[in-house]
């Protein structure tokens, strides 16, 4: 048995403005997407195309003979190559070229190399963070290790002494390392 509605007409009305709504909120979010799109690839072109000026003033006209205007294949190319890279280390590349020596100007693997070599230098290396923790551990280990025999005072000073040093609250001189080192030889277990 169907119901009857009073008011079909306000039905029809509230159904199709509930879609148009939703398409209208998702039209606005791909178009908001798509603005921001178009910001972040104007912004990078803005940057190749300085990034060309830039390699044009310092290699001057054999840039310009090797890859031509920022209008060719070749700038595409490397936009294409450099887009996934930082900008400052970019920055830094470019500016490494000032002392540019060989006779033609860099190919893009070259170039390439020296933004790679830009990064490495700007983030630390994970492995050698992690050495230097795990000797720190180590060095921590032995002096709690340490610590039971440590019956004389002097014992005691040394390992304290030790502790502020790992700690990087004191730094041994060489001077303080070679008087240690003359103490051990005179006074030999």
């Amino acid at each position: 048995m169907e119901t009857h509605d009073p008011n079909p007409a306000r039905k029809d009305l509230t159904a199709p403005s509930q879609t148009n709504s939703l398409q209208s909120q998702t039209g606005t979010e791909e178009l908001c997407r798509q603005k921001l799109e178009n910001l972040r690839v104007d912004r990078r072109r803005t940057i190749m195309l300085a990034m060309w000026q830039r390699m044009s003033d310092y290699l001057g006209p054999k840039w310009e003979r090797a890859y031509k205007g920022a209008e060719g294949s070749a700038f595409a190319a490397w936009s294409r190559a450099l887009e996934h890279h930082d900008e400052d280390d970019i920055a830094s590349a470019i500016i490494s070229m000032q002392a540019w020596e060989a006779f033609d100007p860099p190919t893009l693997p070259q170039f390439l190399a020296m933004v790679v070599a830009m990064e490495r230098n700007r983030k630390p290396n994970v492995t050698s963070e992690r050495l230097a923790h795990e000797r720190e551990v180590e060095a921590g280990n032995i002096i709690e290790h340490l610590e039971p025999y440590a019956l004389s005072p002097v014992a005691k000073r040394e390992l304290d002494r030790m502790r502020r040093i790992l700690a990087g609250e004191e730094i041994e001189t060489k001077e303080q390392s070679m008087r240690n080192l003359e103490m051990r030889v005179r006074w030999p277990r």
